[in-house]
């Protein structure tokens, strides 16, 4: 009996035994595959924070070296768009930026980041229209000069279908009856009159079209709408220099205005021509340069519609010689406007202007379509290859990588206007904006307002506060700013001595504005 004692103790203290082995085993497992859960987690952070730390220092303005001064500032700056964002990160209903600009302008207006962003010196807007530059209330007070009739649609809208100054009624129109709008004023209350009219100077405040058709037969009407106001040539003048006054109280200093070259007329029949209304523009220039040191200048782009025949474009062609002959320092190239999708492709007119390459700059409107694979989006590709400058809108420019990459090879600056994309129905939230993969890329772009009076925006600072809130990362901080400010200039149409000394003059501004946030804080 002992002898099976003994024998089942020992079984017993071998089991055990063995088990404990197992345990002991089974701990060290377990702590070799904690130590190498955690090395993974290691490995797994400090890639994340090195590929999020290449991506914050390679997007657009990434690698702006910012003062002390500066610093300061950016605090404040961030502090005022991380409070924005996070109402729109806990419900967003509350977030502005990602409703459409009409609901919104006013509320943002009211922050403010706004304010901030108002006075910030925001170098030149490369992207503006002629017809389409100054206030609606500015325009509005045109409408009370003497001489001038309206014409009202004889359907039962009623609308105001065009303007003219004119000692005698105007000659009949089918469409619509003449009236002078004094006494339009006087047989009808005036003040709606006046609310009648300022809803048609701007696309305000329909958001929503059921096609391009009809969003852009809407956007044509403001034009056709004012520029019999506009083209009186006692108008021009006090327009031109109006509009210089406005860009510059929004902290801008440099302008390119693309323009038709409407020509002038006057109430006695004077013979003017492209050469007068250039003429205007410019000399309104150097009025404003001297009573403003600090302004850099303004420059044409001369921007005839692109929906024409071969010998009416052969004739744009000789009227842009023409102004570099008699405007060196003030005409500064050639483009061609309108509905994208509906005028001829840059091809149809390709030999033509490749004849004029070495003779001419390029800024050509491309890509602004929703389209892919169609004449409208390879405008894209002719553009590059016709040596444009900068291009125009270029929303389509993602959907072509080997144009983008020879765009880019090139330095061919994309000029963003975020409001007029999205009034004009080609993006609707502007955090879809394509441009943001540009931003991500550290792509050459200028921020611009394309038509600001038509959508009721300020000259630009609209379009930067969107551009920084929602199409940048929501971590581009001041020096994304500074460096689409910088843009502007960069990609100008300056000589080497000129873009030097505009530099020079937007330096000293913005050093300007940091002081003065850093007296109030």
């Amino acid at each position: 009996m002992a002898n099976l004692r003994w024998i089942r103790n020992l079984a017993i203290f071998l089991i055990l035994s063995n088990f404990l082995v197992f345990a002991l085993l089974l701990d060290l497992s377990a702590l070799h595959g904690y130590a190498q859960l955690a090395e993974r987690v290691r490995i797994y952070e400090t890639m994340r924070a090195n590929i999020l730390e290449k991506e914050s220092n390679n997007q657009l303005g990434g690698r702006v070296l910012l003062n002390a001064k500066e610093r300061v500032v950016n605090e404040l700056i961030m502090l005022e768009k991380q409070h924005e964002l996070e109402l729109g990160l806990k419900n967003i209903s509350h977030f502005q930026v990602a409703q459409h600009f009409f609901r919104s302008f006013e509320k943002i207006g009211n922050t403010t980041l706004f304010q901030n962003l108002k006075t910030m010196p925001k170098g030149g807007v490369l992207h503006a229209h002629d017809m389409a530059l100054c206030s609606s209330e500015y325009l509005l007070s045109l409408t009370y000069r003497e001489h001038l009739w309206i014409c009202v649609a004889k359907s039962e809208t009623q609308e105001y279908k065009m303007l003219r100054f004119s000692l005698l009624q105007p000659q009949h129109e089918e469409s619509c009856e003449w009236s002078l709008l004094s006494e339009l004023r006087q047989s009808v209350l005036s003040d709606a009159v006046d609310k009648k009219l300022l809803a048609q100077l701007t696309m305000y405040p329909l958001e929503h079209f059921p096609n391009e058709d009809t969003v852009w037969k809407r956007f044509r009407s403001i034009f056709r709408l004012v520029v019999g106001l506009l083209t009186y040539a006692p108008v021009w003048s006090d327009y031109i220099y109006k509009a210089l006054e406005e860009f510059y109280a929004d902290g801008v200093q440099y302008l390119e205005i693309r323009s038709v070259l409407p020509i002038l007329y006057d109430l006695s029949g004077g013979n003017y021509t492209l050469l007068n209304t250039t003429r205007v523009m410019r000399d309104a220039d150097l009025r404003f340069r001297a009573s403003y040191p600090d302004w850099i200048g303004s420059r044409l782009i001369y921007a005839p519609t692109r929906k024409v025949s071969d010998a009416r474009f052969v004739e744009y062609l000789g009227n842009a010689l023409l102004l570099k002959s008699h405007f060196p320092d003030y005409f500064a190239g050639f483009d061609l406007v309108g509905w994208e999708d509906e005028g001829r492709p840059l091809h149809d007119y390709a030999r033509e202007l490749l004849a004029l390459q070495d003779e001419i700059h390029f800024y050509f409107h491309a890509g602004e379509t929703n389209w892919y694979g169609t004449n409208t989006d390879e405008n894209l590709l002719d553009a590059v290859l016709l040596g444009t400058k900068r291009i125009g809108h270029g929303l389509a420019l993602l959907k072509h990588p080997e144009v983008l990459q020879l765009a880019r090879l090139r330095n061919v600056a994309i000029e963003i206007n975020p409001i007029s994309n999205q009034v004009l129905q080609y993006i609707g939230d502007l955090r879809t904006h394509p441009a943001s993969v540009l931003f991500a890329v550290n792509y050459p772009v200028v921020i611009a307002s394309d038509d600001p009076s038509f959508w009721k925006a300020t000259p630009l600072t609209h379009d930067f506060y969107m551009a920084f809130m929602v199409i940048a990362s929501r971590k581009a901080d001041l020096g994304l700013l500074k460096q689409l400010a910088s843009n502007s200039i960069t990609y100008g149409a300056f000589s080497g001595n000129e873009r030097e000394a505009a530099f020079e003059k937007w330096h000293k501004r913005w050093n300007q504005w940091i002081d003065n946030i850093n007296t109030k804080l």
